[in-house]
């Protein structure tokens, strides 16, 4: 939907490193760019394209409103805006420009899937079906349109209708290994609800297979035995600290499909709490720290020589990322999925910084990492059972690190405990954060904000438990996830 940065012909492209799953250095070559040319108009889409990917959508949200300024009622930019506010948990703001964008472009398709998609995350199916078929079929884009109509046939368990449309996204020979994932994946879904397990797993493999992507678990291992290596507590006690506390920071640190989406929805209802989602900021402040200090040492060596000037930078950084977001609140969580590997980075430049370690069963993260679409965000991990597995050993590794050695002792936190016991756990999370109880967090399910989550249609009901032991479902197809866990 948003213009694309020329690329230099030698080395790869942002877009080409976006299909390849490498997230963090598509961010960082577009970043630089940005840096290069501040006003360029295309390479301040270019952030905000990545920043979507990486699902900060804060950032992008920022730069969104920098593009239109510079080209007021750009089209492009308005669909894009629109699906970021979505995202951002805006619905009413984002079918508005919709809206808008249809009056004033009636022959442009993305306006009518911006509305659907909007109807879609507040579970409206039949508003989304009305808005997915007035779309001008010669305007489709078949990928998308084949997903989303799939997507909310599925949520409205209308499921022998979803098979006709997410076929015809798989089938296609033009379809690109994305979106024929996305629509695997759904498929996934739609035989998970009718009980069909092995037809489920299959179809999950199935859109594993289509991604070519893969990852060792070995980058992993490695980056945790260095983080481990140098920052014990004794070792976070001597490097320089922002000379200003920062408890405004409230970092969810768990695995993907561990319950983080739960949580911040809950938190979402307190009045003292703002939710920005999964913030790319942590990732730049690490980015920024070598050329900050002109430092030779590799990651995360290079933190020795940071001063104190450096961290009060950083500091800002941060702050400024929050922005207005955090205007009156006393708290704001960050649930980016890269903080586990962040978190004595962070004690030291935002000192004072709470964080929640939140854990669930291995087998049903697992379960349910490798049964979502996480392979096409980005997580090339969750495509082997048996490197899966691994990584999920080695981030609870390096959360028990952390619980031993970060100076503000972290929450543990359990899936399973909170979704049996909500309030006594409801309670105790609050009491952490530093403020007062708040009933409506029990009411979680009540919210007009939509998750910016693929769990968004999950943390739109009551909690529920029937997500607690499904790995068992499945257990016949996880000999090789059971095997590298050592169960």
């Amino acid at each position: 939907m948003v213009q694309r940065t020329p690329q230099d012909g030698g080395a790869p492209s942002i877009q080409s490193l976006l299909e390849r799953g490498m997230v963090e250095l598509a961010l960082e070559k577009a970043q630089d760019n940005l840096e290069e040319k501040p006003r360029d108009f295309a390479a301040i889409l270019e952030v905000a394209r990545v920043c979507i990917e990486c699902r900060d959508f804060v950032e992008a949200q920022e730069h969104l409103d920098r593009a239109l300024a510079l080209s007021p009622g750009n089209p492009e930019i308005m669909a894009q805006m629109s699906l970021n506010l979505l995202s951002l948990g805006e619905s009413e703001r984002a079918i508005d420009i919709a809206r808008h964008l249809q009056a004033v472009s009636p022959s442009h398709p993305f306006p009518r899937m911006q509305v659907a998609q909007v109807h879609l995350k507040n579970n409206r199916y039949d508003e989304c079906i009305e808005a997915l078929n007035a779309v001008d079929p010669g305007a489709r884009d078949p990928d998308e349109w084949g997903v989303v109509m799939g997507t909310t046939l599925v949520a409205a368990k209308r499921y022998d209708q979803a098979e006709v449309a997410l076929r015809s996204v798989i089938d296609s020979p033009t379809t690109t290994p994305n979106a024929k994932a996305y629509a695997w994946f759904q498929l996934c879904k739609s035989r998970e609800k009718q009980k069909d397990f092995d037809g489920a797993w299959a179809a999950a493999a199935a859109a594993h297979a289509v991604l070519p992507r893969r990852i060792s678990a070995e980058k992993h291992r490695a980056d945790v035995d260095a983080l481990k290596e140098v920052m014990n507590r004794e070792a976070l006690s001597q490097w320089a600290h922002a000379s200003t506390r920062y408890e405004k920071a409230v970092f969810v640190v768990g695995m993907p499909r561990s319950g983080t989406s739960l949580l911040e929805q809950i938190l979402s209802m307190h009045p003292d709490v703002a939710n920005a989602g999964e913030l790319s900021a942590a990732a730049l402040m690490q980015r920024r720290l070598s050329k900050m200090t002109d430092s030779f040492l590799p990651w995360p060596h290079c933190i020795a020589d940071m001063q104190e000037r450096d961290a009060d930078r950083l500091q800002a950084m941060y702050a400024k990322a929050v922005g207005a977001l955090g205007d009156g609140k006393a708290r704001v969580t960050d649930k980016s999925l890269l903080l586990v590997y962040q978190m004595g980075f962070l004690a030291v430049t935002l000192p004072g910084a709470r964080s929640i370690m939140l854990h669930r069963n291995a087998l049903d993260n697992i379960v349910s990492c490798y049964t979502t679409h996480l392979a096409c965000l980005g997580h090339a991990y969750t495509s082997d059972l048996t490197t899966l597995a691994k990584v999920w050993k080695i981030r609870r590794e390096l959360q028990d690190f952390w619980m031993e050695n970060l100076e503000t002792a972290p929450l543990e936190l359990h899936y399973e405990q909170l979704v049996a016991n909500q309030e006594s756990e409801t309670r105790r999370l609050l009491n952490y954060l530093g403020v007062p109880w708040e009933p409506r967090c029990l009411e979680f399910h009540t919210s007009d904000r939509v998750a910016a989550t693929i769990s968004f249609d999950q943390v739109n009901q009551k909690m529920y438990t029937s997500s607690v032991e499904r790995w068992r479902r499945y257990e016949r197809h996880l000999g090789p996830a059971i095997d590298a866990l050592g169960l």
